[in-house]
């Protein structure tokens, strides 16, 4: 009986976020300042009762307690040229923005949003975006509802039932309060950590990673890494690295815009790896990786490679990445051949037999 051995994924711990959403990098403490002015209103593909009107109306009546609204447009909404027209004509400084490619880019703008409490409710939840919820279809209410009791999000009920001025008392009211967009942006970050996507994989069997950029607090982390013996033994200068040393390079590295470092997480947020992109002088890319001592052994390197060099193509387009390894490092040379690497060359490397790797981002 095929259902008597199904196992059901339920709730928010299995969401599943978009890639662009799992990736982002913009999961910092979000400020609230005092008036909050950038607002973004994003109503669903297609909006088919035009809400996005009733929100265009309200920004009539705000009296200056927003400078900036960005309005992201479907692409199956049909209603897009009458909104640039009336966006054309608020007392309020108004982007349209046609079928977003990166919507967390506009989510890590805003200071508050009006939205459908759909698909992306969870990703402004997850991004700790504090928002005004409209329902737009019949199963989006329990939605609305629950954010709501969480305080995620004030749920405003039918977007069809709703009137320009009482949105427009609402978003004025929301503008002006740090402190509940602080405790709704916190409430949303609690809810939706990002994982869902590594725990169904997870559930599958398999060893899914996240990357993340490096940060200060990994200092220590890196260095104890750096320093483990099979990681010095491999390496071009085999000496251990004296802590003071290691702070002061990671300090620079971190602050360096040609050097990006990512930390490997797993689906239990416990770091298992980092890879490090240079930028030489010309288009060249220099990788480092490595993986923790009590993480090797379970197919992390090539998986750590291969989501590295997704970030890095975003990061240097173009450009060839290079790595120079051990020969007696088999391992490694397996994982970057596995990545795509090709053999460009062998020779000595500070009076060690390398082999130089090569591919184009």
């Amino acid at each position: 009986d095929a259902g008597a051995s199904a196992r059901l994924l339920l709730g928010l711990p299995y969401l599943l976020l978009r890639r662009e959403f799992r990736e982002n990098a913009g999961r910092h403490e979000r400020i609230a300042p005092l008036q909050a002015a950038k607002l973004l209103v994003t109503l669903g593909g297609s909006d088919p009762g035009n809400a996005t009107r009733t929100v265009l109306e309200s920004l009539r009546l705000l009296n200056g307690a927003l400078s900036e609204a960005r309005v992201i447009v479907g692409a199956s909404n049909p209603h897009a040229a009458a909104i640039s027209a009336l966006a054309a004509s608020v007392p309020v400084s108004v982007e349209i923005v046609r079928d977003a490619e990166r919507p967390s880019e506009s989510m890590e703008w805003a200071d508050f949003a009006v939205a459908a409490a759909g698909t992306t409710a969870w990703e402004l939840a997850f991004m700790g975006v504090p928002f005004l919820a409209l329902t737009i279809a019949g199963n989006q209410r329990p939605v609305a509802e629950s954010l709501a009791r969480r305080e995620v999000a004030v749920n405003l009920g039918p977007a069809n039932e709703l009137s320009s001025e009482t949105l427009a008392r609402h978003i004025c009211r929301l503008a002006g309060d740090p402190e509940s967009r602080r405790r709704m942006s916190a409430a949303g970050r609690r809810l939706i950590d990002g994982q869902g996507a590594f725990r169904v994989i997870q559930a599958l069997g398999l060893t899914p990673l996240a990357l993340r950029p490096a940060c200060d607090g990994d200092c220590r982390l890196l260095w104890e890494w750096a320093n483990d013996p099979l990681v010095r033994r491999f390496s071009f200068h085999s000496d251990p690295i004296p802590w003071e040393s290691h702070r002061e390079w990671f300090a620079r590295k971190l602050s360096d815009p040609r050097c990006h470092i990512w930390i490997a997480d797993d689906a239990e947020g416990r770091p298992v790896g980092q890879v490090r992109f240079e930028r030489q002088d010309d288009d060249a890319v220099s990788i480092a990786i490595s993986i923790a001592a009590d993480s090797r052994g379970k197919g992390y390197a090539a998986q750590l490679l291969r989501l590295g060099l997704r970030r890095a193509a975003r990061v240097f387009p173009g450009c060839v990445a290079h790595a120079s390894i051990k020969v007696e490092n088999a391992a490694s040379v397996r994982a970057f051949e596995s990545a795509g690497f090709s053999l460009a060359g062998r020779g000595a490397i500070h009076g060690s037999d390398a082999l130089r790797l090569w591919r184009t981002l």
